[in-house]
């Protein structure tokens, strides 16, 4: 991957794979979901977790269908899971930064991805359209959502935020029904 990035001038994609590398697992527990896809995100998101000083839990329950592509999922998943990682960065006290992430079918065809973190306060009163506030100029921002956006609606499905007494909610609908 890091070779195709360098071939196609990608520094944004080389430097993201590099910072996957840089990561050490050595002693924390590891996500077997029976995907690999979904290991390798969980597994380097629960060593960043544990370097911003954020509770990071995860539920997985039900076998990712082999419709979903690997690509989107890693758009959805990584994207809802940094979102989420940044706002918390933005609580002083550690002991409030929490993310859960759920992953779980609803019936035969809507399969679902929900990301929950604690916030300061509702995000939607000072920024309704969820637009990125960051300043740092040297890297791309506000990708994200639009990214986790056209990858639910590839699928027939949404993406819904929402806001409920102190937590935000980055919920993914996807309907795998056959086209």
């Amino acid at each position: 991957l890091r070779e195709l990035a360098r071939q196609n001038e990608s520094n944004e994609i080389s430097e993201y794979i590099d910072s996957l590398l840089e990561i050490h697992y050595r002693g924390l527990p590891m996500c077997k979901s029976g995907n690999d896809v979904i290991n390798a995100i969980i597994n380097y998101k629960v060593g960043q977790a544990q370097e911003y000083h954020i509770k990071f839990q995860y539920r997985i329950d039900v076998d990712v269908p082999p419709l979903l592509h690997p690509v989107d999922l890693c758009s959805i998943l990584a994207n809802q899971i940094d979102n989420a990682f940044d706002a918390c960065k933005q609580i002083d006290d550690h002991s409030q930064r929490i993310v859960d992430v759920h992953i779980w079918q609803n019936s035969d065809n809507l399969f679902l991805f929900q990301v929950m973190n604690k916030v300061e306060c509702d995000p939607f009163k000072q920024n309704p359209e969820l637009q990125s506030t960051k300043t740092d100029n040297s890297r791309t921002h506000g990708l994200g959502v639009k990214c986790i956006k056209e990858t639910a609606e590839k699928y027939n499905g949404a993406l819904v935020n929402n806001y409920h007494d102190g937590r935000f909610f980055s919920t993914v609908f996807l309907d795998l029904s056959p086209r």
